[in-house]
């Protein structure tokens, strides 16, 4: 899944799915529970899941966190950015890291 083994192995990264995970619930569903889903769920569920997932409302905050934890992994491990790029929603995903937006602001 998107972003997941960065997310289990790197605690900068889980920090910036929460911080988005935390911004992003709608119909008692949390970003986590789509992006990584529980052990254990069938194929009917996981397929609501996936169609979630082509939601606006969950792709775009998905994508952030995929983005985002990138980025402060990089920067974590004294690998600067100078540039970042985006198309469409990843343009501004792009100005969130540079400091234009905070994150609740992105999402």
């Amino acid at each position: 899944y998107m972003g997941e083994q960065l997310a289990m192995h790197f605690e900068i990264a889980r920090g910036a799915w929460d911080e988005i995970a935390d911004l992003t619930i709608e119909d008692g569903m949390h970003l986590h529970h789509v992006v990584f889903p529980p052990q254990g769920y069938n194929q009917e569920q996981h397929n609501e899941l996936v169609n979630r997932l082509n939601q606006m409302q969950w792709a775009q905050p998905a994508l952030a966190g995929l983005a985002i934890s990138q980025w402060r992994l990089l920067k974590s491990l004294n690998m600067p950015v100078d540039y970042m790029l985006g198309h469409g929603f990843g343009e501004f995903i792009a100005l969130s890291a540079a400091g234009l937006y905070d994150l609740k602001t992105l999402i």
